[in-house]
């Protein structure tokens, strides 16, 4: 049975505060900084027009770190940045994660997780929470809700992730002829992955492809820039990158995740995010709030090394 949180390894290696920018950098930021700050209004969503305001939860999303990892992501480009940030909060507002959205909890997700076909559970050996898609256990039609439900996950990986961890470990197992999702939703995540997520994805272990889903993902894969492409592995034993008392079996650990209670699994995650999202907006006001906070500062309730926030029962 599964039981939640579970903390990184002893063995993890802490993550290291950023390094300094250089003077070039900080200007580049500074100019990302101050356009964000400037932007008063957003259409609604990508398919309504209507302004609306900057909300606090997208004030929150703006982070230093956010910024810095989308001007990596554009070499440093500031104009191909800020546009890219505008049509990420455009995005975020047309999937529901904007303030009373959809995604904002974890009700409209749940039918989805119903047979537990995406787990967090565990860290790797850098502390980077582990995210588990289990193909096999599919219990609905392919929908838009399918697909939410992957970027719920992912928002969720990124708010148990120990202070100083950016990035989240992706380990799909194709088990028991585990039917895949379409090309055309392949290619829709991978893609929003990439617009809307730089430099979150840390690596992807895929194991027991089915033909059919390795013809597909060699369609996929030139399409894919070169440093997400790099991310994909197709290594049945991960337990170099992952300590074997928080991997599962099926990828060469200990843990087994064979059986699932829905009930227990879902409420003690919430319950764990939702206790981990206040002390991140507590900490955001009591740094004076707005936009490019620090996320380094905003988890600084982790102290220097998260082990004890996600301390195992």
């Amino acid at each position: 049975m599964i039981d939640l949180p579970i903390h990184p390894p002893s063995s993890a290696k802490p993550p290291q505060k950023p390094a300094a920018l250089t003077g070039e950098q900080e200007e580049k930021y500074d100019l990302v900084l101050t356009a964000m700050r400037q932007l008063n209004t957003l259409p609604m969503s990508e398919n309504d027009n209507t302004p609306a305001g900057i909300s606090g939860v997208e004030e929150r999303f703006l982070t230093r770190e956010c910024m810095l990892r989308y001007l990596r992501a554009t070499r440093w480009n500031t104009v191909t940045t800020i546009e890219r940030l505008q049509k990420t909060l455009i995005w975020r507002r047309t999937i529901g994660l904007n303030e009373g959205g959809k995604l904002m909890s974890g009700d409209y997700i749940a039918p989805e997780q119903l047979t537990g076909k995406q787990l967090l559970c565990g860290f790797d050996n850098l502390a980077r929470p582990l995210w588990y898609m289990k193909p096999d256990r599919q219990n609905t039609e392919e929908s838009t809700r399918q697909t939410d439900h992957a970027f719920f996950m992912l928002e969720l990986a990124k708010i148990c992730a120990p202070r100083g961890v950016e990035t989240v470990s992706l380990l799909i197992n194709y088990a028991k002829k585990a039917k895949g999702p379409s090309l055309a939703t392949s290619k829709g995540v991978l893609y929003a992955l990439a617009d809307h997520y730089p430099e979150t994805l840390g690596t992807a272990f895929v194991i027991n492809l089915p033909a059919v889903v390795t013809w597909m993902f060699k369609i996929i894969s030139p399409l894919l820039d070169p440093v997400t492409r790099e991310k994909l592995s197709f290594s049945n034993d991960v337990s170099h990158v992952v300590d074997k008392s928080q991997l599962e079996d099926s990828f060469g650990g200990n843990v087994d995740l064979s059986v699932y209670d829905h009930d227990k699994y879902w409420s003690q995650l919430m319950d764990f995010v939702d206790e981990r999202k206040k002390k991140m907006s507590d900490k955001w006001i009591e740094l004076g709030g707005g936009i490019g906070v620090s996320e380094w500062d905003i988890k600084s309730f982790d102290g220097e090394w998260g082990v004890k926030e996600v301390q195992g029962q």
